[in-house]
């Protein structure tokens, strides 16, 4: 699921232009991939009973992503129609609200124990 989610977001948000494969396993000749890890051989009992609120930040990220997000495929859009592609910059704040999403998504479904971090994504640079 987590990976149809990644499909779809990045081909409805102007990260690719590549029509989204329907399944739920990895495809490597997609450009956009979602690498998830096994489920852990252990659960703290007190972490999985917390989570909503250890996540409130996370909460209030995903909030902070959900203003910003439409705005930046927005831009994206213009970029694409009016210039042929889209800036690196555009395309990394779009990359970054992506993964951050998956993650905070693996995080609360219980497929990781740990908060998603902010600063994780590599940035795309164009000369």
């Amino acid at each position: 699921m987590i990976r149809f989610i990644a499909r779809a977001n990045a081909f409805f948000n102007l990260q690719t232009d590549v029509w989204p494969p329907f399944g739920w396993e990895a495809d490597p000749g997609y450009p956009i991939r979602a690498t998830i890890s096994g489920p852990l051989e252990r659960y703290s009992r007190w972490k999985t009973g917390f989570r909503f609120i250890v996540g409130i930040p996370a909460y209030f990220m995903l909030y902070l992503l959900g203003s910003v997000w439409p705005l930046a495929a927005a831009v994206a859009w213009f970029q694409i129609v009016f210039r042929g592609r889209c800036s690196a910059g555009t395309h990394n704040v779009l990359s970054w609200g992506l993964a951050y999403q998956l993650r905070a998504t693996a995080y609360f479904l219980l497929m990781t124990d740990t908060l998603p971090p902010v600063s994780e994504q590599e940035a795309v640079v164009r000369a």
